[in-house]
């Protein structure tokens, strides 16, 4: 066990360029697993022609994926730790191809459902491993930029297959959409086996990069970064479980809007996330603002829930407007909620369980959260859903932050004192 856990672990610390090629195989798994999440949404009706599913049939073949995530969260977390980061990355690959392989020879619903647990188990793999590694792979002073980036690997995800899946789908049917898939996941494979990379030394385990230096083991604050890690569900629960799935139901429905138009305004809403996803990313880590930018995006994402996301009437204006400010937030609550664990908890495996439980409870959100505001909707109505439900949850999430994590400064002020006093603590012993 311990040999395939050096698998891809290096007798040094990294290049920029090493670092940077790692994080891109990290990156195209991430991305194919969001991709392969949303290929069937173009096509479901048609799968479920093909195999005689009903309705309720043709929604676990999206709901498998959300599933996973909440079943291997912890086992995957477990698995990596002991099998190693780069056995964990190409065993997950290798088994999100065989689901996609699995899934295009499908003859009976069993087994195409089937082949959608295998690559869901992949997707599940994805949000709890690769997060993890970023504190592995990248000194704090570029952990930022690199959460931010990642971060914005289901958006792309999502963004490539609502384009390319519809026009995969018209020119050859929907099993020419696994055939791509199929490239892809091959392509992965090759790029893990190729350039993913480990050093010797956990970067957050260093002073500067430095391996002569490490880091003192500094106290761990772990109730405010699981407390962090818990309220990620009212993201999840809010935004994938509510917006990306009913919000083009009400614009349908309420609104007016086609089939088209419905569907572009989360589409704008991922494509915003993107580039402020990166942008921010970086700013939290070298304005040491990350909390700040967590919970009063929490704060104005109920806010514009309440005012601005199911307004009554004819109103279009408030619609844009609550996607393109959580097109913003869609990039901030992500990256910074993954900076502030890893600062919250130097020691890896405290790192490794409070990313874990984000992982956990963000699945948990997408499980529930559309089941749950489908009836509350049909019950009580989309403003009832809005103004009790939504924007209270993302409120009381900001304030929970906003009261209970200390801020970056304070945090950095602590690392520097537990720094000094080991360096003193060192002298006095020479």
């Amino acid at each position: 066990m311990a040999s395939i856990a050096q698998f891809g672990v290096q007798d040094r610390q990294l290049t920029d360029k090493e670092r940077w090629l790692s994080f891109f195989v990290l990156f195209l798994f991430a991305f194919v697993a969001a991709f392969n999440l949303f290929k069937a949404a173009p096509a479901l009706q048609f799968i479920g022609l093909d195999f005689g599913l009903d309705a309720s049939g043709i929604g676990y073949i999206m709901s498998a994926y959300s599933i996973s995530v909440v079943v291997l969260a912890y086992p995957g977390m477990i698995i990596m730790q002991k099998v190693g980061v780069k056995t964990s990355i190409v065993g997950a690959s290798i088994i999100m191809l065989i689901g996609t392989l699995c899934g295009t020879v499908s003859t009976s619903s069993a087994f195409f459902m089937f082949s959608r647990i295998i690559e869901g188990a992949a997707y599940g793999a994805m949000h709890v491993m690769c997060p993890n590694v970023m504190p592995r792979l990248f000194p704090q002073a570029k952990q930022g930029l690199a959460m931010g980036i990642f971060s914005q690997c289901v958006p792309v995800g999502t963004i490539i297959a609502f384009f390319a899946a519809p026009a995969i789908f018209n020119a050859a049917g929907w099993r020419a959409i696994w055939t791509v898939s199929i490239v892809l996941e091959a392509i992965t494979v090759v790029c893990a086996l190729a350039f993913l990379k480990m050093p010797k030394i956990n970067e957050n385990e260093l002073i500067g990069s430095d391996p002569t230096k490490r880091r003192v083991a500094g106290k761990n604050f772990m109730l405010p970064a699981m407390l962090t890690a818990v309220v990620f569900f009212a993201w999840t629960y809010c935004y994938v479980g509510n917006i990306n799935s009913l919000y083009p139901t009400f614009l349908q429905n309420e609104k007016g809007l086609s089939v088209f138009m419905s569907s572009m305004l989360p589409n704008v809403t991922a494509m915003i996330s993107i580039p402020t996803g990166i942008f921010f990313g970086a700013l939290a880590q070298s304005k040491k603002c990350s909390k700040e930018l967590t919970c009063w995006s929490y704060i104005i994402f109920g806010v514009t829930l309440f005012f601005m996301a199911f307004t009554q009437g004819s109103d279009i204006i408030g619609p844009w407007v609550f996607c393109c400010i959580l097109g913003v937030l869609g990039g901030i609550i992500p990256s910074t909620t993954r900076i502030i664990i890893p600062l919250l908890c130097p020691d890896i495996k405290k790192t490794d369980l409070g990313l874990t439980t984000m992982s956990f409870f963000a699945g948990a959100g997408q499980c529930v959260g559309s089941v749950v505001a489908a009836g509350l909707v049909a019950q009580a109505g989309w403003q009832f859903n809005a103004h009790l439900i939504l924007a209270p949850m993302a409120i009381i999430a900001g304030v929970l932050i906003l009261v209970f994590v200390k801020n970056d400064r304070q945090i950095y002020q602590i690392r520097a004192q537990e720094e000094a006093g080991a360096d003193a603590a060192a002298a006095s012993n020479r």
